[in-house]
């Protein structure tokens, strides 16, 4: 995404998303990465985050570690 935010973000919470994706039964998920964002591993947040306000001024890459981390324990 351009904004360096998995997508869904501004208007779901990850938890949201996580426990929809596994209600549905999906077994994988496919999330983008850009090396964009690995280089420049910029701060994100604004409209990008609205549904998740408090995860404003996070790192790109620390926001990705969190959305797998939660996934993954859903």
């Amino acid at each position: 995404m351009k904004d360096y935010v998995v997508g869904g973000l501004h208007v779901r919470t990850i938890g949201e998303i996580a426990s929809q994706i596994k209600d549905l039964g999906f077994n994988c998920v496919r999330l983008q990465w850009s090396i964009e964002m690995h280089l420049m591993n910029p701060k994100v947040g604004g409209a990008a985050l609205e549904a998740m306000p408090e995860l404003n001024g996070t790192r790109a890459l620390a926001l990705y570690d969190l959305v797998i981390f939660l996934f993954f324990s859903f």
